[in-house]
């Protein structure tokens, strides 16, 4: 009995020294985590600021070239320019237009511009605000000759095929879905098309026109847009024939009324459902002993 016990001490003994062991060591490595690293893994951890302009760049073109154009060269009369924008040298001022938007008269370079822009500061983090900002900041130094710019007008649509599109007859090449889903435009609307989405029938005179259209297409701007079309982005032919159906739909005839065929389709299956419940209900009501009655 002795032995045991000497054999269950010492056991106990090595088992109490094992897990101060273990222990030390993880203390020790959790405390060398926490030192502060050495100025140089600092350095190469934070981003160079050209390569944060370059980040920018690319964000850039995926949340805001499809008004501002790529290189920032904006549309005509639509959406300002920033290239060679002195508004546009102060990052306090373009963080706050990213986040919070910005709506009224604006004059650039002698041209008055009345578009809104929507906030994007809760589609974007705050890391890639900052991104876009630094891009945005270096185009106000920067001129149209220093920027490489696609100033090539955009190919001439088919507005009949457009229109095709919008509402669907045509699939589109790469799996997007019709407009008319959740849009209407002219004459054209669908199933909740009134409600689901705003109406597009005038977009082309607030998007600046055809050019205008064809830019906003490449990469829609919108939360319910932008991570669906990223995926199913429209092809070239598809943005041209859609533009050019969008352009001309204010000038179509249009019915006086939409009915939201969603709603009314609601409706009539809630009303079906309510007259099934009081059939069945009428036949619930009788009791067990009027049952067997009926049976005898």
């Amino acid at each position: 009995m002795e032995k045991t016990g000497v054999r269950s001490a010492k056991a106990g003994g090595l088992l109490a020294a094992a897990l101060l062991l273990v222990t030390f060591v993880a203390t020790s490595a959790v405390a060398q985590a926490m030192q502060p690293a050495p100025a140089t893994e600092v350095a190469a951890v934070l981003p160079a600021q050209d390569s944060l302009v370059a980040q920018g760049e690319a964000l850039f073109d995926k949340t805001c070239a499809s008004c501002h154009q790529s290189g920032g060269a904006g549309v005509a009369g639509t959406y300002p320019p920033l290239l060679g924008n002195p508004d546009v040298a102060d990052s306090a001022y373009v963080e706050d237009v990213i986040r919070n938007g910005r709506k009224g008269e604006l004059v650039v370079d002698g041209v008055t511009y009345n578009s809104t822009m929507s906030s994007k500061g809760g589609d974007l983090t705050d890391s890639e605000i900052t991104a876009i900002v630094e891009y945005v900041v270096s185009l106000s130094s920067q001129t149209l000759d220093q920027v490489t710019v696609d100033t090539t007008p955009p190919p001439k649509g088919d507005p009949a095929r457009g229109k095709q599109l919008f509402r669907g007859d045509v699939k589109l090449e790469n799996g997007g879905p019709g407009c008319a889903s959740c849009h209407l435009a002219g004459p054209v609307g669908n199933l909740g098309g009134y409600s689901l989405g705003p109406d597009l029938t005038h977009v082309s005179g607030r998007l600046g026109g055809v050019e205008g259209l064809s830019g906003w297409l490449v990469n829609p701007p919108s939360k319910t847009m932008t991570p669906v079309f990223s995926r199913h982005p429209l092809t070239t032919r598809e943005i041209a024939d859609l533009a050019a159906y969008l352009d001309g739909a204010p000038y179509q005839q249009r019915r006086t009324y939409f009915t939201d065929m969603l709603f009314l389709g609601g409706a009539v299956g809630a009303l079906i459902l309510f007259a099934g419940m009081a059939i069945a209900w009428r036949g619930m009501r009788q009791t067990y002993v009027e049952k067997l009655r009926s049976r005898s």
